[in-house]
Formats: structure tokens, sequence, C-alpha cells
């Protein structure tokens, strides 16, 4: 089991204090998710998932990259996009090419599903 959680977190930390201040074009990126998380971050609470635990089942075997704000997993079949300033992740099925939500289900993002907020390292 690799500790995908912290891999997250200094990817995280790096791109909030390091690359937000040095781009026009990410500082407008964090601020989008700034206000996605203020507006829809209480239904993602209901929700809230070990980020390990989620690699582990949907992307066991995984490359990883940075796209603007999202930290993307890339597994065979699914990759799990995880925002690194507003601190939800989405999964993505590659063979549907659909959102889905944590049961496989198809995920109708529209009603909120499909979002969930990651656990802090002390609620792991």
């Amino acid at each position: 089991m690799a500790d995908s959680k912290s891999a997250y977190s200094e990817a995280s930390k790096h791109y909030i204090e390091v690359k937000v201040p040095a781009s026009a074009k990410d500082q407008k990126k964090f601020d989008k998710s700034k206000l996605r998380e203020a507006k829809y971050n209480e239904n993602w609470k209901k929700q809230m998932v070990n980020l390990n635990e989620i690699i582990d089942q949907y992307c066991p075997n995984y490359t990883v990259k940075e796209k603007g704000e999202k930290y993307v997993f890339r597994g065979d079949r699914y990759h799990v996009q995880a925002d690194m300033v507003a601190g939800y992740l989405k999964i993505f099925d590659n063979s549907i090419k659909k959102w889905v939500n944590l049961d496989g289900s198809v995920a109708d993002l529209n009603k909120g599903e499909g979002h969930y907020k990651i656990k802090k390292r002390e609620e792991m």
C-alpha cells in the first residue's frame, strides 16, 4: 500500500505555496477552486474518503500527472482526479468514459454526486 496521501499533500502544498503566487493562470485556477469549495464543501463532507484506500481500490498500479490544480492518479481502468486546492476527488471509469460513484454507478455530477472530500491525515 503506497502512501498516496503524502504525495498528494506535498504536491498540494507546492502548488499553493509556489506555483499559485508565481502564475496569474494558476491564481485564477486557485480562486475558481476556492469558489467551488465554498459552494459545495458541505455536500462533499457527507462522504469523506481516505485517499490511500481509494487509490488502492481504483488505481493500484498508478502513474501521477499534475494538471493545473488537479493531481491525477492514472490506473488501468480508472483515474482519480484530486483537487489540490479544495481537497476533493472524483473517479473516472475509462472503460465507459464517465465519472462514477464509489459503488461504480454513473455519477450525476449536476446533482452533486461523485465528489468526495479527502480526509485529512489525522482523520484517516
